[in-house]
């Protein structure tokens, strides 16, 4: 399911997520405009990734990111229809709820410490 990508997206794409981080250490890049697709799932990993640097709190980040799901509202029945459903994926792939997010959390802490320890097994 959904959880299970997004630990896909953590343990395989390490290297991906090393360099946007590399992106926003770098002063001269800003303003930094990021996003995916639909905006919640490697937009809303980049943007745990960054608010876990900062400290914030596990409940803020996953409270952050449903806020995607109250947005992307207006296209929910194209992304079912064309993004997801194209590829074979269940509707809820559309979904962005906090439970995900806070599950990504916890994969993170189990098998590398912290979102520090993530990223500095991706070469950060």
């Amino acid at each position: 399911g959904l959880a299970g990508s997004y630990e896909d997206y953590i343990d395989y794409c390490k290297e991906e997520f090393a360099a946007v981080m590399r992106i926003f250490a770098d002063p001269c890049a800003y303003p930094i405009l990021f996003h995916c697709q639909h905006g919640k799932d490697r937009t809303g990993i980049i943007a745990m990734l960054l608010l876990g640097i900062l400290g914030v709190d596990d409940r803020i980040i996953a409270e952050d990111y449903s806020l995607s799901e109250k947005c992307l509202v207006p296209v929910r029945r194209r992304m079912e229809l064309i993004d997801m459903g194209a590829v074979g994926l269940p509707p809820s792939f559309c979904d962005s709820p906090a439970p995900v997010m806070l599950n990504l959390l916890r994969h993170i802490r189990t098998n590398y410490g912290s979102v520090h320890g993530y990223l500095r097994s991706a070469g950060l």
